[in-house]
């Protein structure tokens, strides 16, 4: 009986870390340099099908955020 309530213990002590680091996990890398890149390039294929001034200032301000602290550098657009 007590094995069954230590086994027990550690399940929910398992199942409860699991989501708590999934959560720290998703926040590491929605930070990271990769994710914002992939993001960045993602919304200037968007922009260049449909072409909005305040979207592209928008994107503008997350490249110039962007280059600041990572690499590789993404070339700076004309929103004109």
């Amino acid at each position: 009986m007590i094995s069954q309530s230590k086994s027990k213990k550690k399940f929910y002590l398992l199942f409860g870390l699991l989501p708590i680091m999934g959560i720290l996990l998703a926040f590491y890398i929605s930070d990271s340099c990769v994710y914002q890149h992939a993001s960045i390039l993602g919304n200037l294929s968007d922009l260049e099908k449909n072409f909005d001034p305040v979207t592209c200032e928008i994107i503008l301000d997350r490249v110039i955020n962007f280059n600041e602290k990572c690499e590789p550098e993404i070339e700076i657009m004309d929103c004109g």
